[in-house]
């Protein structure tokens, strides 16, 4: 009857653990039960909105055979006007029901209405199946009428101020429906006092409870809006810590940090790679030429060059632990990250990198005639970041020496 628990508390019961394997606890996909019976139930790779929306189905379904328990002890006790005969076809009833909603969320029809929660529908159904224990009732009805609060307490964190309202006002119109009924049919059940307070306070119980659940459905929207916002805040925080400003290219900080995980990684697979650095050449006539902006320009045009050549070159491979593999490592000096790639194969990929700065240059007069230099070297195994940048480092020394616009390898 409570058909969609989003309280805190009640997200950590349906957590299975060691210590807990109760009916509720054990419906958590990937919990206590065995493998092929979990597999079955939610199925074999649910998303996680569907295995979310699973685990509060069953936490609704326990709240049910929970409540028809208690009827069933009611009943014992003569307190519900109801033969045991119906008692048992409305459980079949309310088990059909269930099965309905467990069928369309399970083989993910659910996807294709507006709401594939189905909040509002469970809501409606809970609060059918309310209104029917009340109608049962004798002795214990003010008590019972309390289960309309349980219900729509249980749609605060999940239904909208529309949806809210619209199940306090069918609850309401429910209630009044079978009191008008009660008073046609059976004139001596109540009497008119008990009927028009029971009515009154119900509405306003119900009223309180509208105007509760719109105030925190519209709190659960601005923290929605909120986290989102901080979201996008710590994502353009983390593109500013690893990214440069300038070329838009991952800074010096990022790529140490990246070969630090490269060299972790050679040590768990025994894998290889390289690092090229760049320098262009010639910089500083640019700025002292045209000014610094066309050095920024220039910088920002070879950084988008080079990031298309390295991809052109499936250098740049796509995978988590090879990302970010070219950067600009200082001023206008870049370094290239090549997992996987020895000596030769650095050697051939710098070189092919020179020759094609060298032919866009020749192809557009109008670009400031600057080529690259390139220092190339291999990781040796037990050495660090620092050594091997200095080795690179001295081979891009090397190349400057010999003339610039070449390549140079590191012993």
């Amino acid at each position: 009857m409570l058909a969609n628990p989003d309280f805190p508390f009640l997200r950590g019961v349906l957590q299975c653990n060691s210590t807990y394997t109760g009916f509720v606890g054990c419906f958590d996909y990937g919990g206590t039960m065995p493998t092929g019976l979990t597999q079955w139930i939610f199925g074999s790779q649910p998303s996680r909105d569907q295995r979310l929306r699973l685990r509060r189905f069953f936490m609704s379904l326990s709240s049910y055979a929970m409540w028809y328990g208690i009827g069933w002890l009611c009943l014992w006790f003569g307190l519900l006007d109801i033969s045991v005969f119906w008692m048992v076809a409305s459980g079949v009833a309310l088990l059909a029901t269930q099965v309905i909603i467990y069928l369309l969320i399970r083989f993910d029809m659910n996807l294709r209405l507006n709401d594939p929660s189905l909040t509002l529908a469970q809501m409606l159904v809970a609060l059918g199946w309310s209104l029917l224990l009340i109608a049962v009732s004798r002795e214990i009805r003010g008590v019972v009428l309390s289960v309309f609060m349980i219900v729509l307490l249980f749609g605060i964190f999940a239904l909208g101020k529309r949806e809210f309202l619209i199940s306090a006002a069918l609850a309401f119109i429910g209630y009044v429906a079978l009191v008008l009924y009660e008073r046609i049919t059976e004139p001596g059940l109540f009497s008119e006092g008990f009927y028009i307070v029971s009515v009154t306070i119900l509405g306003g119980v119900l009223l309180w409870t509208t105007l509760f659940g719109s105030y925190v459905s519209s709190l659960r929207y601005k923290l929605s809006a909120r986290n989102q916002e901080l979201e996008e805040a710590l994502q353009r925080i983390r593109t500013l810590a690893e990214h440069d400003d300038l070329t838009g290219l991952y800074n010096r900080r990022y790529i140490m940090a990246n070969l630090r995980r490269e060299i972790a990684r050679h040590h768990r697979k025994s894998s290889t790679f390289s690092v090229i650095l760049i320098d262009l050449d010639h910089f500083k006539q640019v700025n002292d030429k045209f000014g610094h902006s066309a050095g920024d320009r220039l910088l920002q045009e070879f950084s988008k060059f080079m990031e298309e050549a390295l991809r052109d070159m499936d250098m740049v491979v796509a995978q988590q632990d090879h990302n970010g593999t070219f950067g600009r490592y200082g001023g206008e000096e870049f370094i290239a990250l090549l997992p996987d790639t020895d000596l030769r194969g650095a050697e051939r990929a710098a070189e092919r990198l020179r020759a094609s700065q060298e032919a866009r240059i020749n192809e557009h007069a109008t670009v400031p005639h600057v080529t690259l230099s390139a220092g190339v070297a291999e990781y040796v195994a037990g050495e660090s970041v620092e050594s091997l940048l200095r080795r690179a480092d001295q081979a891009l020394y090397d190349a400057k020496h010999a003339g610039r616009n070449c390549v140079r390898s590191a012993a």
